[in-house]
């Protein structure tokens, strides 16, 4: 079992929601547990504005993570035991359910199963939590009696079953500047070191696994990829490489544009540029083509209106 804990806490319920419960991203996801009565991003996200409103000058109240589970553990696992085990995290970290608002969202997928935590940094006393810092270390032992206790797998880590999320906020601090230059190369050294965990073991993978483990090394680093294929034969022509927001789209600068560039504009130059490092499909799965006909334009364009602030 790992605990992904963000370095950020995150903005907005309503677009960290709507990423957690998207059907088309997470086929299955749905709220399995918690302590809300909504089941709907919508819902909750009106239960959340509660806790909210008692401490309106705070900017960032969502507290959002990830509790995974071994594929051999995870069918064995009942939703009562992920439910006794978000909560006793939960009191690990000093989010009480007594006294934050919290939902688990359970994504079912057989070979990544696990459960997404969406918590109020707001008590029902109006109290702030703000002890993410610590959290990774305040967690350690916490999480051995737990994987004892239900019998559960370290997923291979052995040292620290805690994972701490990269730390983003420079780049943030880029995007608030406009600062082109300084969002881009962190992103580049972001995805240089996603490609690095790829070609750990990728001779014994097939490309369609290489991507799919492309795409989860991104994730961890708060990283968006998007393919561009051929409509009419769907052969890969490129990609783009982003910044995901707190809602699962791109992050934007100040103005509206997307933090979304071409691999080539990052340094990767030309579709080879990344097959030369991990092994990658040569042809765009079916399900992409929508991926294909919604692909981000070159260069970042303005949208209407800003970012979440």
């Amino acid at each position: 079992m790992i605990a992904k804990l963000p370095t950020r806490y995150g903005q907005g319920f309503r677009g960290v929601l709507n990423y957690v419960l998207d059907q088309n991203r997470h086929r299955g996801a749905a709220v399995t547990g918690g302590t809300m009565a909504g089941r709907s991003a919508q819902d909750l996200a009106r239960e959340f504005a509660f806790t909210r409103s008692l401490r309106p000058e705070i900017k960032a109240p969502v507290f959002h993570y990830v509790i995974a589970y071994d594929a051999a553990d995870a069918e064995r696992v009942s939703q009562e035991d992920r439910e006794a085990i978000a909560r006793r995290i939960q009191a690990e970290l000093g989010l009480e359910a007594s006294r934050h608002d919290f939902v688990r969202v359970s994504h079912l997928e057989k070979a990544h199963q696990h459960d997404h935590i969406v918590a109020s940094r707001i008590g029902f006393d109006g109290e702030l939590w703000e002890q993410a810092w610590r959290a990774g270390q305040q967690l350690q032992p916490a999480l051995r009696d737990i994987e004892r206790e239900f019998g559960l797998r370290a997923l291979g880590i052995e040292r620290d079953s805690v994972v701490r999320q990269p730390d983003l906020s420079p780049t943030l601090r880029a995007l608030e500047a406009d600062d082109v230059p300084t969002a881009k190369g962190a992103i580049r050294d972001a995805m240089v070191s996603a490609l690095a965990d790829v070609r750990r073991g990728t001779a014994a993978r097939e490309p369609e696994q290489n991507l799919e483990k492309l795409r989860e090394a991104m994730e961890r680093r708060g990283l968006l990829l998007h393919v561009h294929s051929s409509q009419s034969t769907g052969r890969v022509a490129g990609y783009s490489i982003g910044l995901r927001g707190e809602d699962g789209q791109p992050a934007t600068f100040s103005d509206g544009r997307e933090a979304v560039w071409k691999a080539s504009a990052l340094g990767f130059r030309g579709r080879k540029a990344l097959d030369a490092q991990v092994r990658l499909p040569e042809r765009a799965a079916p399900d992409q083509s929508e991926e294909r006909r919604q692909a981000p334009p070159p260069h970042p364009t303005k949208r209407r209106g800003g970012p979440e602030r």
